[in-house]
């Protein structure tokens, strides 16, 4: 097995500058030439020149082995001197003793027809599609197939024009021609060099919108989405998402599109959500097609994401590339980031932060703190496949945000513009967008390069001192960085911005940015009157984990209804939360351990009497905007819940967060009530950020309501959906009706999801939702309806969108049942995950890291986990991804861990024993300090705000 190895790097020894792809669709007979231009650059006339081929026979099912009709080289063949030899899961040809340039002319056979990996070429409902990233062109044609070969690419496109009507490549249409036999053919020719992995083709039946965009300096662009021509009245957002993405990257970067067309292709069986491919992006067709009513507004903030993040890569990932896939986060981050300011402008910028947030802490820390951490940009890998994360994406974005506020968003965007201005054209790496950085802003940003060498996240402790005669508030700041080893690594180059409120609540000092280079400094903030409540880590300028704060309930209870930063007020908020439900944990766990206690559910401790009186605060403050009050009194998602302990009781954890929400419910009920009334809007379905606001916190109340009075909850929400012209309010009520236990002799949860299906049973889109909403369901035979739909005639296994929104949101989203104490859950899922290795390993590399996490449940789960992973680690066949996941999530696991027994008092865990306390969340004293660090504290005082 090799391992792609960043200190390892060569350049290719030999490059293709241009190459002619003649491709002839026919079902049982495809065949692809390519003429390929080819010259020395790295090494001395005689080197072989090696291809990258197919993957050889994997499991039982052929994966896109190459099948050579004729191979030449100047005319002179050479398949009897090729050499094949093997290289993880792909074919290696080695051709020896080659000119030192020369034209390579290779026509392969291949069977998109059967293809169900949904890579290379394939065919999606009677569509041909193509998907390259990260090592799939080589499935359609060997090639030196890595990122720094940029090439220019014309392709040439034969097919039946009944069958194929619509054939579309990368680049602008340079003829298109009727033939004999009812064939047509087409020429595209992209003018940029890029490498391999961006080539695309899409040949198929397909309905068009049509729109123009004009530059600002006055160029026409022809813009296309196709989709199927059942679906094409609903793919006007896309084109308008497409639109004005298109205008704020000129406006913000000065950047125009560069070709004559854009076209944007939906499928219904790709991988991924998106493929930013040169001027043809293909992308899930549940990222283009919308309306209000099959269409939640998340849906359609989420079409916007995902159309503006891959066209952004046109430049960024595109134009300019990353030198080898190790440097993935440059091109990612780079349209993450873009993506999200984009968002932030268009919807407002406190959700679209809050949204991020939850990501980083619930998922990225997550991974961060796994058997599957690696760096934003790592050292190595085994599969290409497993660094596509949210270290990747989220974190990488984030380092990216991290600079913009250093420097200013302004500074930071002329950075971007001179970085694609001097590497036009090129492979590049991370070295190289940071010395862009640099040039523009005089500044030395190397110590930041720190963060992207390391995985994990790094620990920051605040301590405080408020001296009243010298009127001084002294705040101190210690990081922490360890690396895997457990040594300690450098300081980070870290942004933390800090206000200071009154103990009314009032702004003392207004947000200032302190730059945290050295493991400890002090900063002095002067003229301070009164002892303050110190807002920390404002917006969450970095993604660290705060480990030790001088906050204590009161303190974060102003913040929380205070604050003028809604990024901190709304985190306040959830560490109240989550003081709450760890409370009820232990109580939960404590009655487990002795049945004669009894448990008073109405007994609230300091913590919960303090966060009903902000909830109250929060529920009557008309001046806030409904969006954000829904920010600030959900309860937070169990991914987001899991990732705040080191280990956890699952049972004690459902139960606690059911009764903080009944709580929430009960107390507030005519809160919840009136505002249910008052949010009731007709005939605006329509998405406007004041309409979603308003079903956000419809949607909001409704559940809130059921927990504390379940029968009119229930006729809430069966008028609800039955009167519903919108998804987001359908959805919300069916979910309230089907997702808990309660007295229902008329079978009013399975009749609503009968009637959801009848309805929209001819809309695969839609279907996809009633799949998460049984996959999500709390109900107690949840995971019976589970394992029946994998037998519903709605259930395609070859379609990834279905394995997702079953499989994927049942592992992440269904706390209860996917830790079900007999590890059907767990048996669910790796029995998916077995069958999808034999034909899309891809699909099941993406979920089986589900089971990272292992190590934070008790030990009978931890059993049960184990001995799932093992049935996947002993297949006989498994994918280089699954494989090297499994392996790192297993490491050091000799044998499956014995079941301990629960009832033994020492074994029993209490989360009184993590970091936060329940009765208040204590100020943190001040740690004592070595003599040399006292030195440096004096210095440091020098520092004053």
């Amino acid at each position: 097995m090799t391992k792609l190895v960043r200190a390892n790097y060569q350049p290719p020894t030999y490059i293709t500058p241009k190459i002619f792809l003649a491709f002839n669709l026919e079902k049982d007979n495809t065949t692809v030439t390519g003429t390929i231009q080819y010259k020395l650059l790295n090494g001395k006339p005689g080197d072989a020149l090696v291809l990258h081929g197919g993957k050889f026979n994997q499991n039982e099912f052929n994966q896109g082995k190459t099948k050579f009709i004729s191979a030449t080289i100047n005319g002179v063949s050479i398949l009897e001197s090729m050499q094949e030899s093997f290289e993880n899961e792909f074919q290696i040809f080695t051709i020896p003793n080659v000119p030192t340039e020369g034209e390579l002319v290779i026509t392969t056979q291949i069977d998109p027809w059967n293809n169900d990996s949904c890579e290379g070429l394939y065919l999606s409902d009677q569509l041909l599609i193509t998907q390259c990233e990260s090592q799939s062109f080589r499935k359609i044609i060997p090639y030196i197939d890595r990122p720094d070969n940029l090439a220019i690419f014309t392709v040439e496109i034969t097919a039946n024009e009944r069958e194929f009507p619509v054939l579309l490549s990368n680049g602008n249409l340079i003829t298109q021609t009727r033939l004999a036999d009812q064939k047509h053919k087409v020429v595209y020719e992209d003018p940029f060099p890029k490498p391999s992995y961006l080539f695309a083709l899409v040949a198929g039946n397909l309905a068009c919108i049509r729109d123009q965009h004009f530059t600002k300096s006055g160029r026409k662009i022809n813009l296309f989405v196709h989709v199927k021509t059942d679906l094409i009245g609903k793919a006007t957002l896309a084109m308008q998402a497409l639109k004005e993405a298109m205008v704020w990257d000129e406006n913000e970067y000065d950047l125009e599109y560069d070709l004559e067309n854009c076209h944007l292709v939906g499928a219904s069986s790709f991988n991924a959500g998106a493929m930013e491919n040169k001027g043809l992006i293909i992308f899930n067709d549940k990222c283009l097609i919308s309306d209000p009513r099959m269409s939640t507004d998340d849906d359609q903030k989420y079409i916007y994401l995902v159309v503006a993040h891959e066209y952004f890569h046109n430049y960024a990932g595109n134009r300019v590339t990353v030198r080898e896939w190790l440097e993935l986060a440059l091109k990612e981050g780079l349209a993450t980031k873009k993506e999200t300011d984009f968002s932030a402008d268009k919807f407002g910028y406190a959700d679209k932060r809050i949204d991020t947030i939850k990501q980083l802490r619930s998922s990225q820390f997550a991974e961060d703190a796994g058997p599957l951490a690696h760096a934003v940009r790592p050292d190595e890998v085994e599969s290409i496949d497993n660094i596509y994360t949210d270290t990747i994406y989220e974190k990488g974005a984030e380092l990216l945000s991290m600079l913009s506020r250093m420097m200013g968003r302004k500074l930071f965007t002329e950075g971007v513009k001179h970085y694609f201005k001097v590497h036009d054209g090129c492979a590049v790496t991370i070295e190289d967008f940071i010395r862009a950085q640099e040039h523009v802003s005089g500044r030395n940003l190397q110590q930041f390069l720190e963060w992207y060498k390391h995985p994990g996240t790094p620990k920051i402790e605040f301590y405080e001192n408020y001296n009243e005669i010298k009127k001084e508030y002294i705040l101190q700041i210690r990081q922490s960085n360890l690396g895997k080893d457990g040594t300690e690594l450098p300081a980070f180059h870290i942004p933390i911005a800090i206000g200071l409120l009154g103990s009314a609540g009032q702004d003392i000092i207004p947000t200032r940015l302190i730059e945290l280079t050295k493991k400890f400094e002090s900063f002095v903030f002067e003229n301070i009157n009164e002892k303050p409540v110190p807002s920390l880590l404002r917006d969450f300028t970095a993604p660290v984990i705060v480990t030790v704060s001088p906050l204590h309930t009161e303190q974060h209870a102003i913040l929380f209804v205070h604050d003028t930063d809604p990024i901190n007020r709304w985190m306040s908020g959830q560490t109240l939360k989550l003081a709450i439900i760890k409370q009820f944990m232990f109580e939960y766990e404590w009655r487990s351990m002795d049945s004669s206690t009894i448990l008073d559910e109405k007994s609230v401790n300091h913590a919960l009497e303090t966060f009903t009186k902000c909830c109250r605060y929060i529920l009557q403050d008309n001046d806030l905007d409904l969006g954000m009050k829904v920010n600030l009194l959900e309860i937070p998602y169990a991914d987001e819940l899991i990732s705040e302990f080191k280990t956890v009781n699952v049972d004690a954890l459902v139960y606690a967060v059911r009764v903080l929400k009944s709580h929430i419910g009960t107390t507030f009920y005519q809160d919840w009530f009136d505002l249910y009334e008052e949010s009731i809007i007709l005939g605006c379905d329509e998405l406007t950020q004041v309409n979603a606001d308003r079903r956000r916190i419809q949607g909001l109340a409704l559940e809130y309501m059921f927990i504390s009075e379940q029968e009119t909850g229930v006729d809430m929400a069966i008028t609800q959906f039955s009167s519903a012209s919108n998804m987001t309010s359908q959805l919300s009520a069916l979910f309230v009706l089907t997702n808990e236990d309660y007295h229902d002799p008329d079978n009013i949860a399975q009749n609503a999801l009968s009637k959801f299906y009848e309805q929209w049973k001819n809309n695969d889109l839609v279907i996809l939702k009633w799949f998460k909403v049984i996959a999500s369901s709390q109900r107690h035979d949840a995971l019976d309806n589970l394992e029946r739909l994998f037998f519903h005639p709605a259930f395609d296994i070859k379609k990834p969108n279905h394995l997702y929104a079953t499989v994927g949101h049942f592992a992440r989203t269904n706390l209860k049942h996917f830790h079900n104490a007999e590890g059907r859950g767990y048996e669910l899922v790796i029995d998916k995950i077995i069958e999808l290795e034999k034909f899309n390993p891809g699909v099941a590399a993406n979920i089986i890291d589900v089971f990272a996490n292992w190590k934070k449940f008790d030990k009978h789960r931890q059993k049960l986990m184990v001995g799932q992973l093992l049935r996947v680690s002993n297949l006989e066949h498994v994918s280089l991804a699954t494989k090297e996941s499994v392996t790192k999530i297993l490491e050091g696991i000799t044998q499956v861990p014995d079941i301990v027994d629960r009832s033994s008092s020492a074994n029993f865990y209490s989360p009184m024993f993590d970091s936060m306390m329940y009765e208040d969340l204590a100020p943190q004293s001040f740690t004592p300090f070595s003599e040399q660090e006292i030195e440096e504290l004096n210095e440091a005082l020098k520092n004053t705000i």
